[in-house]
């Protein structure tokens, strides 16, 4: 009797003490310290003469959020493989979370072999349905169902994902199981159905039987979802309100950084950007790394809107010092968005190779991310590495020659056409910025590199020279002259000179204008042209000069030629600047020499 007693009691102690490091484990992964959190679960496992199931899938749990994942799925596969429990429910409870490892990595690897692997998982979920226990058999088809969409989703096909998710949206309001909502709310978050999510979020705030972290995820979708106008004074209300709940002391950090969201997305910069900074001078052990992340790259984000980009640089190049001295893992998506955030801050600075670098950072790390994040679309190019190495001044002065080399439209990997307008600039203030390249060292290609990539945009003079950013020299805007329609020079003189320089064209002989071939003689006025245009002549010439890819070569003479000189004759009214601003065009362009005899041609007729 006295023994029995002896063996209840310490199996009682036992029970307490283990149930204590469960509690204290769970209030650790609530933190977000995943590492003290595993190990207090390995003391659980020493405990026990074999380890539970749960007990193993905590441990995976805590391996994949620390980062090593293939531990976690070598783990899951020993359990499920000595079948610890034999019971359906708790292989069925290891499937997934096998199924949660192998899509975490899938994120990352993007290796089809496991979303195989994943769907083997499914197969045997399925099977294992019919065996479940009635109390669980909801949850576990709503789960199996959630999985099923994300791994359609993940194959391409988001039409299977959208009609798993009408199926659930069916069914969920019978489903007591809230986490579970939780999930469907993600589901719908990633096929972009955040009205949906919005609606199911406010629903399920009003439960009062949310768990503490449950319910900080639902008001975090909330905030996420939420149209740009939607007043959120009263989600931020409910979240300071938390803060002062003993309950939720674990989740404080994260509460906290939910409240700098909720704040920006209420057009409270100040006091979102001072929520931010607190976050980050914190130096509590309570704050997890992943919040503290966060904070950096949500602060960037807020100071990159209001064209902050010394205090970005500054406070994104100390985030990645602090990463090496304390060797931490931020997620490859985290890390990807400094990156980015610091490749958008360089840009702006005028610094072209460093963003170029970090652009390039952030497409290794996270490609989907990189490919979706639009960096002005001038630095995002899908051949930015292949810029990055075949690399020469020749293609970055003429656009044709790089559209002979890549295919696209005469336009440069980070500016415009020589027809576009690059930035605007003062005629007073010209001396001060960087000194026009001579047009003899354009055409030779020699160029120093560093006048075209340290200088900003916003910077450099105006290569179009648009009546807005230059001033004729009487002081009158173009815009203003063309505008009073007084003409620059006199009509039948204009078109008089057009005539005569195409008679003299076609009066030589064959062969020598085949050689010789210019659109119009140099004359005084047109030896140096000053690239003066209205507003209206650049989409012309921009029309211009992408007319000769449009059909093939041997039919350009015919077809491309009408529609060519229809736009002539409109640019041609612009008066003395428009012939000179055409003249440069068919010096630029290079187009092919049958095209420009026809041109003359029909030009010869007018």
């Amino acid at each position: 009797m006295a023994e029995a007693r002896r063996y209840y009691s310490d199996s009682w102690k036992q029970n307490s003490i283990r149930n204590r490091l469960l509690q204290q484990a769970q209030e650790l992964r609530l933190r977000g310290n995943h590492k003290t959190a595993y190990k207090v679960y390995l003391q659980i496992a020493r405990q026990e003469s074999i380890p539970s199931t749960q007990t193993q899938i905590n441990l995976a749990r805590c391996e994949r959020h620390l980062g090593n994942i293939d531990n976690a799925i070598n783990r899951l596969k020993e359990t499920k493989k000595n079948k610890i429990s034999r019971h359906y429910d708790d292989q069925i409870k290891v499937s997934f979370a096998l199924l949660n490892a192998y899509l975490t990595k899938y994120k990352c690897t993007k290796s089809k072999n496991l979303l195989t692997s994943a769907a083997a998982e499914l197969k045997f979920v399925r099977e294992s349905l019919t065996h479940s226990s009635s109390q669980l058999k909801h949850s576990n088809e709503t789960e199996f169902l959630i999985h099923t969409a994300d791994i359609y989703y993940y194959e391409g096909k988001k039409e299977e994902s959208v009609k798993i998710l009408k199926k659930l949206l069916s069914i969920r309001s019978n489903d007591s199981h809230l986490v579970l909502q939780t999930n469907i709310i993600n589901l719908c978050i990633k096929l972009d159905e955040t009205e949906c999510a919005f609606n199911i979020a406010n629903e399920l705030r009003k439960n009062h039987a949310l768990e503490p972290k449950t319910h900080v995820d639902v008001l975090h979708d909330l905030i996420y979802c939420a149209k740009p106008k939607t007043d959120l004074s009263g989600v931020i209300k409910e979240l300071e309100l938390l803060l002062v709940n003993k309950e939720y002391e674990a989740l404080h950090p994260k509460i906290e950084l939910i409240i700098a969201h909720a704040l920006r997305r209420n057009q409270d910069i100040h006091l979102s950007e001072q929520a931010y900074r607190d976050i980050i001078n914190n130096n509590s052990s309570l704050v997890p790394e992943s919040s503290f992340w966060e904070a950096h790259n949500s602060l960037a984000s807020l100071l990159l809107s209001n064209k902050k980009c010394d205090e970005v640089i500054t406070l994104l190049n100390d985030m990645l010092e602090i990463v090496e001295k304390k060797n931490s893992r931020p997620s490859p998506h985290q890390l990807s968005r400094t990156h980015l955030f610091l490749a958008n801050a360089y840009f702006e600075e005028g610094q072209r190779p460093l963003a170029i670098k970090h652009c390039n950072i952030a497409r290794d790390l996270d490609p989907e991310y990189a490919a979706t994040y639009s960096l002005k679309g001038k630095l995002m190019d899908s051949n930015i590495k292949v810029q990055r190495q075949n690399f020469d001044t020749s293609r970055k002065l003429d656009p044709n020659r790089w559209n002979k080399h890549h295919g696209g439209k005469g336009l440069l990997p980070w500016s415009t056409s020589f027809i576009d307008t690059i930035g605007t600039i003062d005629e007073k203030k010209e001396s001060t910025h960087q000194k026009k390249i001579p047009r003899s060292s354009v055409e030779n290609n020699e160029v120093n590199e560093s006048n075209l990539i340290t200088k900003p945009l916003s910077k450099r003079p105006c290569i179009a020279n648009h009546p807005s950013c230059k001033t004729t020299s009487k002081g009158k805007s173009l815009f203003l002259l063309l505008k009073k329609r007084e003409p620059l020079i006199n009509t039948e003189n204009r078109y008089d000179l057009l005539r005569n320089e195409e008679e003299t064209e076609c009066e030589q002989n064959p062969s020598e204008s085949e050689e010789k071939t210019k659109p119009f003689k140099e004359t005084p006025s047109c030896k140096q042209p000053q690239r003066k245009k209205h507003k209206e002549a650049a989409p012309i010439l921009r029309e211009l000069n992408n007319d000769r890819y449009s059909v093939p070569r041997k039919s350009r003479c015919s077809s491309v030629c009408d529609s060519m000189q229809k736009k002539m004759n409109q640019f041609i009214a612009f008066g003395e600047e428009g012939l000179a601003s055409l003249s440069l065009f068919f010096r630029k362009s290079k187009l092919p020499k049958e095209v420009i005899q026809e041109i003359q041609k029909k030009q010869a007729r007018l």
